[in-house]
């Protein structure tokens, strides 16, 4: 039987002992003990750091004394549940008040502990600083703000630049066309008058070519300055802007178009953005899906509306990253900037589907702004 030398014991005991204190000390983390009425026994060197206070100070102070004022009623509350013995631990998040006015945030793992020789139980607290990580998070959240509200005024620019475009085009050029094809018409009117009928036949043949070119140039404009800004959208609404949209779908692809849509109560912009999101929809699908039939849905469901372009082509792998283009990008920023989000499905060989979820215009909206400047 070997014999232990108590020095020798002793000794291992005390090295360990000093290596744990060492450890307590010395460890990246905030630690602190206490009993469970609050009263702190011992803080650990980077505990001081996190709060910015002495051990001193800290020790003298009840646990949730250097607290946020906001968090201490749930702090006090999960301590209570500790010292009842109603739970062992809890983890959460909370905020410390530093002596210069700043604010840490940590999280704070608090355990209650049986001593195994059945002293009194008390609590140990573990503290990770996460305050530049919630600092990086906010200035993230606000840098995101700011570009989401810069986003919102820049669509508002375009399409008040649209509807500026589209009225020059609709009404000068047009009205100038219009005026060409009237002077044409009346130098047709004279020609057998001033010039004999082997001259004239060739110069009337020419000026009947110009009219119908005129002709062609005013639809050509026409429909640039619906695509533009469809003039419908502001006078009728959006429920007839996409049944419009919906016919001329048909008539220039061949596909049939299924429109049925509700008339709904939606912020100007907010409607816009629905109107971009069909076209942009729709032009996918005659770009890329080679389907038979597209519908276009548009309702109302609960504070919200929701509009649906499907159809029932070749579809895609949505999870594909290199096939998300431009267009649908386009279609989940164009919602998200109308205060909802956009839904794309799709899966190969068994067509796409759309969605689009926007809140509806508030009650005490009042009327349709006017995008044009």
């Amino acid at each position: 039987m070997t014999l232990h030398d108590p020095a020798a014991t002793y000794a291992q005991f005390a090295s360990a002992r000093e290596r744990l204190a060492t450890i307590y000390d010395q460890a990246a983390l905030g630690i602190a003990e206490g009993a469970l009425d609050g009263r702190l026994l011992r803080v650990n060197a980077r505990f001081c750091e996190i709060v910015g206070r002495t051990e001193a100070e800290i020790l003298s102070r009840p646990f949730g004394a250097f607290t946020h004022p906001d968090d201490r009623a749930d702090e006090d509350a999960r301590l209570a549940e500790l010292a009842r013995a109603g739970r062992r631990s809890f983890s959460r998040e909370k905020r410390y008040l530093r002596p210069d006015g700043g604010v840490v945030s940590v999280v704070i793992t608090t355990s209650r502990v049986e001593p195994a020789d059945g002293a009194t139980p008390y609590f140990m607290a573990i503290l990770q600083d996460i305050t530049a990580q919630r600092t990086a998070e906010r200035e993230a959240g606000e840098s995101r703000t700011r570009l989401a509200r810069y986003a919102g005024t820049l669509t508002t620019a375009i399409e008040a630049e649209r509807s500026r475009i589209a009225r020059e085009l609709h009404d000068a050029l047009g009205q100038a066309l219009t005026s060409l094809k009237m002077d044409l018409g009346w130098i047709g009117r004279r020609l057998p008058r001033d010039i004999d009928e082997t001259t004239g036949a060739p110069v009337t043949a020419r000026i009947a070519g110009m009219q119908a070119f005129i002709d062609d140039t005013v639809v050509l404009v026409r429909r640039l300055a619906s695509e533009l800004r469809p003039a419908i959208l502001d006078s009728l609404g959006l429920s007839a802007a996409l049944r419009a949209h919906a016919g001329e779908f048909t008539d220039h692809t061949d596909i049939p178009c299924d429109c049925h849509v509700q008339d709904v109560v939606l912020a100007p912009l907010t409607a816009t953005a629905l109107y971009r999101i069909a076209l942009e929809a729709c032009t996918n699908v005659a770009r890329h899906a080679r389907a038979s039939r597209v519908s276009v849905r548009l309702h109302a469901e609960g504070d919200q509306a929701i509009l649906e372009v499907r159809d029932d082509g070749v579809g895609f792998d949505v999870d594909d990253a290199a096939r998300r283009g431009i267009g649908l990008l386009g279609i989940t920023e164009r919602a998200a900037l109308a205060g909802g989000r956009a839904v794309i499905e799709s899966r190969p060989g068994a067509g796409t589907c759309v969605t689009a979820f926007v809140p509806l215009a508030a009650p005490d909206a009042g009327p349709p702004e006017d995008l044009a400047p």
